[in-house]
């Protein structure tokens, strides 16, 4: 089973924009969002984008786990 985060980095980019992300998360019939409200949906696809936007700033997965290692440990190695 594909997680969230999979799917979603699938089929869209940061490049195509956060009003793309709310298109697709609104027209979606995916499991995740039944039952939700047009208003969730679009706060699920912001955070979403923010979520993929923030992880393209890091050149490899090993830089990403590293800077989120150093978080986790309040910076002391």
């Amino acid at each position: 089973m594909k997680s969230f985060k999979t799917y979603l980095e699938e089929k869209l980019s940061v490049s195509d924009g956060q009003q793309a992300w709310i298109d697709d998360f609104l027209k979606s019939d995916a499991p995740q969002f039944q039952g939700k409200s047009k208003e969730e949906r679009v706060k699920m696809a912001v955070a979403a984008f923010n979520a993929a936007k923030k992880d393209e700033n890091y050149v490899s997965h090993a830089q990403r786990k590293a800077v989120w290692a150093n978080k986790a440990d309040g910076g002391k190695g």
